[in-house]
């Protein structure tokens, strides 16, 4: 059974669910990210994400996130991601490549954009391309 986590609480570090099966569920109208920063990503390389996202049910979600947060020393904030959607859905495949500049950290964000539901996640992988 992958570790479930909700807006009242983690049942696990998000740092410990890394590579694990995940299933988010936001029971309050808010905004309920899991951030993963220790990947150990290189700057100046690029990558590929990919994992399953299973939306069971959603209330007023924005959208579903899979992405990353990359705040850039001297620069603007990234936002690299790949285009989830909302309203309820079966298992799809979600990735995206992302090349990480000089002087930013990758945080890796995956959850609810506002609203109510319950979203999984499956099979994250991050592989270095070049």
């Amino acid at each position: 059974i992958p570790p479930v986590v909700t807006s009242q609480g983690t049942v696990e570090d998000a740092l410990t669910v890394a590579g694990k099966d995940l299933i988010i569920q936001n029971i309050n109208s808010s905004f309920l990210l899991l951030p993963i920063t220790n990947l150990g990503l290189e700057a100046g390389k690029t990558y590929l994400f990919e994992g399953m996202i299973r939306l069971e049910h959603s209330n007023q979600v924005k959208n579903v996130k899979f992405g990353g947060f990359v705040p850039v020393s001297g620069g603007k904030t990234q936002w690299p991601a790949c285009q989830v959607g909302a309203g309820k859905f079966d298992w799809r495949k979600c990735s995206f490549t992302y090349r990480l500049p000089q002087g930013a950290k990758f945080c890796l964000i995956y959850g609810l954009e506002q609203g109510t539901g319950r979203v999984l996640f499956k099979n994250i992988t991050v592989s270095e391309l070049d």
